[in-house]
């Protein structure tokens, strides 16, 4: 008898690859490549209310633009995602992160709410018009593979660094894969 064919299954049942937009190119480096690759698995893990936007840039108030590694958006929600590569183990600082071999990405988590106010008071403007639809947070994300160790205490309990996996997790959740209303197609 065997499994059914695809036409004879309810398309409901099937859930359907987030939407994917790439407006920018990742740079052409070891952290250019994970990003590529957290595109790649959230485009394909993610339900088809969910919009991922690869290197977006928005201007800010003095004329300069940020540029993005990744918007999410989704009903209720529009959020900022910073990839960041760091092999074995990434110790988690009030404003920055420290690798292995002293690699380390400064200033990370004041850029990252940064990029948040700015898309936040983005997306309440003409055309997207979505005063009280969304809200934005931002994420910093790295490997499956690396271990995170928190040396600050508020970023512990907020959890601002997540594996890709667990990323794909929280946007998995039931609540996040309600199918999307007008305001978030405005945004789309």
């Amino acid at each position: 008898v065997g499994p059914p064919r695809l036409d004879q299954v309810d398309r409901d049942l099937i859930p359907m690859a987030a939407e994917f937009i790439k407006l920018g190119d990742s740079p052409p480096t070891y952290g250019g490549d994970f990003e590529r690759e957290v595109l790649k698995e959230l485009r394909d893990k993610l339900p088809g209310s969910f919009l991922v936007i690869g290197n977006p840039s928005f201007p800010t108030k003095n004329s300069n633009f940020y540029e993005y590694d990744i918007v999410i958006v989704a009903p209720g929600l529009c959020d900022v995602l910073e990839v960041k590569r760091f092999n074995q183990e990434v110790k988690v600082y009030e404003d920055h992160l420290m690798g292995t071999k002293n690699f380390s990405s400064d200033h990370v988590f004041s850029t990252l709410e940064s990029k948040v106010r700015v898309l936040a008071n983005r997306i309440k403007d003409f055309p997207f018009n979505t005063r009280n639809a969304s809200r934005v947070k931002g994420w910093v994300v790295v490997p499956d593979s690396t271990e995170i160790k928190y040396m600050h205490s508020t970023h512990q309990q907020n959890r601002k660094v997540k594996s890709l996996g667990e990323v794909v997790q929280y946007y998995s959740g039931s609540e996040m894969s309600a199918p999307m209303g007008d305001e978030q197609r405005r945004l789309r």
